[in-house]
């Protein structure tokens, strides 16, 4: 026992140290050694947390990226899906151009070809709105859109003539089949690649298209601009911007302000599709929206609603659906920014209703400044819109007082006519200029025609005459 205590005595001291005061100094080197094993296997455990934080990271980031390239893929083929359908509708639309004026060419009666000339304009209207939806170089773009434009304006010149009681002259002959040739090289420059053989992400995919656009430049030949749907609704390419579009904005921004205007068609969300130039640029965006696949343009400047199509989800008109057409045209346009719009002409067919809405003051429209709002027939919501022409000549205006009367207007009216309505409107004339006229609306047997007569001087500005044809009544 006494032997054992002595040993851990022993052990003890054999542990401590005398310092020179001879106090005993404790040896901590076991306390350290154990010490140093416990930082060491602290730091092996920080380790492993920042190698498992590192890959955890990671993992995040690659599914983040993961995702994003997944996201850009799929709007890629929503934005290559848009191109298509406007391919497609281009085709079509100079497809039957192409067709009609084949027609046209062959028949020997004036009356039957009348009916080839209106739908040859109308044609030529839906390939020059579908040509401004393809990702094609502004050059290429305006000398395509404005060969269609004219063949439209000549035909209705061509059917106006007619109408008259007037012969084709040898240079109308001609200048038609001028046209008619550049139709079919545009006709055949369109089928030379299938849809589906085209990239529309690629300028080399889209190099065969541009190319053969690019050959119709130089045939373009001057002719006089008349209407297309409504009164007084084209020539926009030449005039200059007198609208006050706003400050510049991103793309998020211009997104926001869009949401906001298009709230009542269920929009909470949009899919940026990249920026659209013209003659006003502007940024394009897409949706699945509650009534359809829906397909929009906004300015770049103040993020104004330039252009908007609908592929609506219901097909067949409803009886149960009441419709008050022109109001729901107005608020969309209020709700739009457009100012004090005024419907001033309708196009009705079996699923949908066209009104054309003018800026106006007071009772008064003024024509130049139009926008369109197409409204589905089976559920009553907008499923289209643009805008282009309000913008581009919208300003302040301040009216001349009417010198004239409308009695006195009246009586410069063909005595032939049947005067039904009447009221004063301000028209455009020539590029820029502009003339209070007073309206009437008139009947001959069972024709309608409008007769604009100036409130100033008495002198007839213009005559239309409604057309009926496969899609709605127009003005020629």
């Amino acid at each position: 026992m006494q032997e054992n205590k002595v040993k851990q005595k022993n052990s003890a001291v054999e542990k401590a140290i005398f310092n020179e005061n001879g106090a005993v100094k404790v040896d901590h080197t076991e306390q350290k050694s154990n010490e140093n094993t416990t930082k060491k296997q602290g730091k092996k455990r920080g380790l492993l947390i920042l190698v498992a934080f590192l890959v955890t990271a990671l993992t995040a980031v690659t599914a983040f990226f993961t995702a994003s390239q997944l996201k850009t893929v799929a709007l890629e083929r929503e934005l290559d899906a848009v191109y298509k359908r406007a391919y497609i509708g281009t085709v079509e639309s100079v497809e039957n151009i192409e067709l009609n004026m084949a027609k046209f060419s062959a028949s020997n009666d004036y009356a039957n070809g009348q009916k080839y000339l209106t739908d040859i304009a109308i044609n030529a209207e839906k390939a020059e709105n579908d040509l401004q939806e393809l990702p094609l170089r502004d050059e290429s773009k305006f000398s395509t859109a404005k060969l269609v434009n004219q063949v439209g304006d000549f035909s209705k010149y061509l059917s106006n003539k007619i109408a008259l009681g007037q012969d084709l002259s040898n240079e109308d002959k001609d200048n038609f089949i001028v046209l008619k040739n550049a139709i079919i090289r545009l006709k055949q420059t369109l089928n030379n690649s299938s849809v589906d053989e085209i990239n529309f992400s690629s300028s080399k995919g889209l190099s065969k298209i541009v190319a053969g656009f690019d050959e119709l430049e130089n045939l373009s030949v001057s002719f006089p601009e008349l209407i297309y749907d409504g009164p007084f609704s084209d020539g926009r390419e030449s005039r200059e911007i007198k609208f006050d579009l706003g400050e510049k904005l991103t793309e998020n921004e211009a997104k926001e302000k869009l949401i906001k205007s298009l709230d009542s068609l269920g929009v909470k969300s949009l899919n940026y599709l990249g920026k659209t130039a013209g003659k006003i640029n502007g940024y394009a965006f897409s949706t699945d929206a509650s009534i359809g696949n829906l397909y929009a343009q906004v300015s770049e400047q103040g993020g104004r609603l330039l252009l908007l199509t609908v592929s609506s989800n219901s097909t067949k008109s409803s009886e149960n659906v009441e419709i008050d057409a022109e109001k729901t045209a107005i608020e969309f346009c209020l709700g739009a920014g457009i100012e004090s719009p005024m419907p001033v002409w309708k196009i009705e067919t079996e699923d949908f209703i066209t009104l054309n809405l003018a800026y106006s003051i007071g009772d008064i429209p003024i024509y130049s400044d139009l926008v369109k709002v197409k409204i589905s027939k089976s559920d009553g919501n907008v499923v289209g819109f643009e805008a282009f022409d309000y913008y581009i000549n919208h300003t302040s205006r301040n009216l001349e007082n009417a010198s004239k009367t409308e009695s006195q207007a009246r009586q410069k009216v063909s005595k032939s006519l049947q005067v039904e309505k009447s009221r004063l409107a301000v028209i455009p004339v020539g590029e820029t200029a502009e003339e209070l006229c007073y309206e009437f609306v008139c009947r001959e047997n069972n024709e309608t025609f409008y007769v604009y007569i100036s409130a100033t001087t008495l002198k007839e500005m213009k005559i239309f005459r409604v057309v009926k044809g496969t899609e709605g009544e127009f003005l020629m």
